[in-house]
């Protein structure tokens, strides 16, 4: 069962980060991204999740 299914927490999505995702970022290479606050690394927030 995927996460988006189960209705669990949405996990960051930036590589090695297991913290819970707390925004949704605009990447200038990956689009959006979904990512913790920790791992926004300056970049737009579009969205809070």
């Amino acid at each position: 069962m995927s996460a988006q299914t189960d209705h669990s927490n949405p996990i960051c999505g930036a590589l090695g980060c297991h913290e819970t995702a707390d925004v949704v970022i605009r990447h200038p290479k990956h689009g959006k991204r979904t990512v913790c606050d920790n791992c926004t690394g300056g970049h737009v927030v579009i969205r809070h999740v």
